[in-house]
């Protein structure tokens, strides 16, 4: 009688013990499914805040800096990094296209005056956020008139093209350039130097959908890709 009784409780306790190792492991998953959940969360807020910084950084220091170097060497690297973010990219585009323009007015050299065009022709007419009054009449401003959406959904095109070209591509990009160059080498027996440059900057820009000053940035830094 006493060892039916002993092995009943023997039994009991490794019951108890085996439920207590389901439960333990139950919970062991169940926290390390929590923990793997908090952290994907946790990753995804840091990359929102991340954005949400370099917007505010972006606003702070155009408001408070507008024509200080500083100032547009971190709004472009914040566009390189946040190029999709309107607010970014269009303060970006209305202060490169100022700091142009006064380029223009200090060394009355056209080139500034198309780029600050370029640029201000980026700025999306249907922007409404931060800076967005002044950057539509400055634009109004500069060309003279109420400039054109298609002008604008074209500049917009140009610059998506842009900043979606691989390293890869540049490189093409490069060698086609320098293949215009021996062509008029050899055409004329001699070494041309920048005699035809500008027409073969506008060629490489109309084959590729960019604008000449692209084509000129991915040009001069040709070794880098």
């Amino acid at each position: 009688m006493k060892r039916i009784v002993l092995v009943s409780l023997m039994l009991s306790v490794l019951l108890f013990i085996g439920c207590s190792k389901k439960a333990s492991s139950d919970n062991d998953n169940k926290s390390s499914s929590e923990t793997t959940h908090t952290e994907s969360t946790s990753s995804e807020n840091n990359k929102k805040t991340e954005l949400e910084i370099a917007r505010e950084t972006v606003i702070e220091k155009f408001k408070n800096y507008p024509d200080l170097d500083s100032t547009l060497k971190h709004i472009e690297d914040c566009y390189k990094k946040y190029w999709t973010d309107p607010t970014i990219a269009n303060i970006y585009y209305y202060c490169t296209s100022k700091q142009q323009n006064r380029l223009y007015y200090k060394l009355s050299n056209n080139k500034y005056l198309e780029s600050a065009k370029e640029y201000a022709l980026k700025i999306d007419p249907d922007y409404n956020g931060e800076f967005s009054k002044e950057m539509h009449t400055y634009v109004e401003k500069l060309f003279n008139y109420k400039y054109i959406k298609e002008e604008q959904k074209k500049a917009a095109e140009k610059e998506k093209n842009y900043n979606q070209l691989t390293d890869y591509q540049k490189k093409d990009i490069c060698k086609y350039i320098q293949k215009r160059y021996d062509y008029y080498d050899k055409k004329y027996g001699r070494n041309t130097g920048d005699k035809y440059s500008d027409k073969i900057m506008q060629e490489t820009a109309d084959k590729y959908g960019l604008t000449v000053e692209q084509v000129n940035i991915i040009w001069m830094n040709m070794y880098s890709y």
